[in-house]
């Protein structure tokens, strides 16, 4: 487009007081080569006449402040590397061209690399001038406030700062992108002629700001007058009185293509045009369709299937023989197909075998089901860890899942059973057994537990409740505290097995871009828990889980992560409280991490008691240092009661630095926490720990 090279045109002259220099979208090579060759009318030499005969020249950088040299030699690196091989002055100009485009993106707009070469190296010369910044756009003859403000929110750019919230940069590239936003803008507005004028840019504050005017000179709004239909009868598409342009036929054949599929019309033929009235400034769009035959199914073929069922596959096609091949029910049946997750492809195709019957073959690319995995890690407190895993996703080729996990650290060791039936209660609901065994060293005492649940899970499909998930169900637990401190005051029921069984309801909200590595987005969580008698329980308390996180990316290196989460237990007996193993603990590499595992809250002799309230939040601002390393500075800050909704206790806090190495799967981190308070039961005011995966 014009505009793009007017607009560095202007950049260059308003370069009043500086020394005079290319514009920077210049074509550089024969200008710079000319001017930087030490012997102008030589002859350059040749790639194959130097391939073996040349020592590599040194790079030298003159002048630059603010962009280091590493990223001038990564912004031209091919160049340079052209260089080394021939030594030809246009690589060098090209070199310094593509630099030049690293000043702009890095707010430099009116920077300048030029270069020289000497005898055995190749000096670039960087001239950065002021990092400018974005003052703000004018659209030129518009008055139209609601129109001002659409047109102000594309030119919208990031912000500087730690918390991107200063003034934004003034780039070319984002000047460029939102003109041709601001075009589309018009052009789907009705507009069919725009035109958008070089934008003026205006640095004042001795280049320090740039002022951008826009004018839009737009012809008049073209809107739909009437539709008219040949081959079917007139139907309503939404489209009178509505902007036209160019691609409205289309869409609107492409809705009456849909409703004819829909009815069963699998051979139709759709299309439409536009007659425009320039006197009137409206446009008449005709749609010629030939729908062809109602189709009927014949029968239901499928390919490539080795280990799953037919019947299996059958029932997720809601069609049977002789049914009209609706197109929405067709669909329907393929998702179903992709929701159970055997197959990396489907192919449905409808073979033709009479004039209005066709078969359907459907070719699936089944995947593989059966892993087998092993897991080696390290964690602060439990030390060496490993775990075997063990899933198969289609078992019985009827598309149900189990899996069986066996772990084991220094201090641990389990068992989990799971099995999961995804389609008995229907659409978007699965339902869930899993138990497992569990003997684990506490800090204050041994842990034996022995657990049941059956869950049913509830997922949505439509916007917005497709970013809500609902679990459910009933879970026994047995446990048994061993070793528990002496002088620990706790009922005859602790020194033997207890019991919690009792309904359990979670609500879960999740809108992060990424499970793993989330850069935006929140995720919420609210739990309930009753263990009563009737359902089994000799522990009657009802269980509060409230958790909350926040991310927002700062920038391309910076993401700010925020975590909260309360819970409590309140006793429905006369027990004053629960059992030691019942209660609630923080410390340790997952919450407040200048403490060790379980190491903020009561406690006796240096023992950790526990209590039937924790809360803690953390703050993290996780820094991309160099490709898949980061470091994180966080704050921590947490506290356990032994009351129930009791969150006012005495606060232990951490202020710490990690480091992270993103893995594919997840960070390995290492997290060194400072204790400026309270240390509870710890016996040092700092802690280090080693984990994989995220707090939160």
């Amino acid at each position: 487009m014009l505009w793009i090279a007017a607009l560095a045109a202007c950049q260059s002259t308003l370069q009043e007081s500086d020394a005079p220099a290319p514009a920077p979208d210049a074509a550089p090579d024969a200008a710079r080569a000319e001017a930087s060759d030490p012997k102008v009318g030589d002859a350059a030499p040749t790639a194959n006449e130097n391939a073996t005969e040349l020592p590599e020249a040194t790079i030298r950088f003159e002048g630059q402040s603010n962009v280091s040299e590493a990223s001038l030699r990564s912004a031209a690196r091919r160049e340079l590397e052209a260089y080394q091989r021939g030594r030809r002055p246009a690589d060098a100009a090209d070199a310094a061209y593509s630099m030049e485009v690293l000043l702009r993106e890095t707010g430099h707009a009116r920077g300048v690399v030029e270069f020289r070469v000497e005898s055995d190296a190749l000096v670039f010369v960087v001239k950065e001038g002021p990092e400018t910044l974005y003052d703000g756009v004018v659209f030129a003859g518009i008055d139209d406030p609601e129109e001002l403000r659409q047109l102000r929110e594309i030119f919208t750019f990031p912000g500087t700062g730690p918390l991107a919230t200063g003034t934004p940069l003034y780039r070319l590239a984002d000047v460029e992108e939102a003109l041709a936003q601001v075009e589309k803008f018009y052009l789907l507005g009705g507009h069919l002629r725009v035109a958008i004028e070089d934008p003026a840019v205006e640095f004042v504050e001795e280049g320090t700001k740039a002022r951008i005017t826009v004018t839009v000179k737009r012809g008049p709004k073209y809107t739909v007058r009437n539709v008219t239909f040949d081959g079917i009868e007139p139907r309503d598409l939404g489209v009178t009185g509505a902007p036209f342009h160019v691609r409205l036929p289309a869409e609107a054949a492409a809705a009456v293509r849909r409703e004819l599929l829909d009815g069963g019309h699998q051979r139709q033929e759709v299309s439409g045009t536009a007659k425009v009235d320039e006197k009137e400034k409206v446009a008449d769009i005709h749609i010629a369709a030939k729908p062809g035959p109602r189709v009927k199914l014949g029968s239901v073929h499928f390919r490539g299937h080795k280990r799953t069922r037919e019947s299996f596959l059958r029932r997720r096609i809601p069609l049977r023989d002789a049914d009209v091949l609706a197109q929405r029910i067709l669909d329907r049946g393929i998702g179903n197909l992709y929701r159970t997750a055997l197959f990396g492809a489907i192919r449905p195709t409808l073979i033709e075998r009479g004039p209005d019957v066709s078969d359907l073959e459907i070719r699936l690319d089944e995947l593989p089901a059966r892993s087998l995995d092993l897991e080696l890690g390290y964690g602060s407190y439990e030390l060496a860890r490993a775990a075997v895993r063990y899933r198969d996703r289609n078992i019985f080729g009827t598309g149900r899942r189990f899996g069986t996990e066996a772990r084991a650290s220094v201090r641990s060791f389990g068992i989990d059973f799971n099995f999961e039936d995804p389609y008995i209660l229907g659409r978007n609901r699965s339902f869930e057994i899993t138990t497992g065994f569990l003997l684990r060293e506490e800090p204050s005492f041994d842990r034996e537990a022995f657990q049941v649940e059956l869950v049913v899970t509830q997922t949505f499909e439509s916007s917005p409740w497709n970013k809500y998930r609902v679990r459910g169900g009933y879970r026994l637990r047995v446990e048994k505290a061993r070793n528990a401190p002496p002088d620990l005051e706790i009922d005859a029921q602790t020194e033997g097995f207890t019991r919690t069984a009792g309904l359990f309801l979670s609500i879960t909200r999740d809108t992060r871009d990424n499970l793993l590595i989330p850069r935006s987005g929140t995720f919420s969580d609210i739990s309930f828990l009753w263990s009563a008698a009737p359902l089994g329980a000799d522990l009657e308390f009802l269980e509060i889980d409230l958790r909350g996180s926040v991310f927002r990316a700062l920038g391309e290196r910076v993401v700010f992560g925020a975590h909260v989460r309360l819970r409590t237990r309140h006793v429905l007996n006369d027990d004053a409280t629960l059992p030691i193993q019942e209660r609630l603990f923080l410390g340790g590499e997952a919450s407040v991490r200048s403490f060790f595992e379980s190491e903020l809250g009561p406690s006796s002799s240096g023992e950790a008691l526990g209590g039937l309230t924790s809360a803690y939040a953390t703050f993290e601002l996780r820094y991309r240092l160099w490709r898949a390393l980061h470091v994180a500075p966080f704050y921590d800050v947490g506290m356990v009661s032994p009351q129930s909704f009791d969150a006012v206790g005495p606060p232990g806090h951490a202020i710490g630095l990690g480091l992270r190495y993103y893995l594919p799967v997840g960070p390995l981190r290492v997290d060194f926490a400072y204790n400026p308070g309270r240390r509870f039961a710890a016996s040092q005011s700092w802690a280090i720990h080693l984990a994989f995966g995220f707090t939160f």
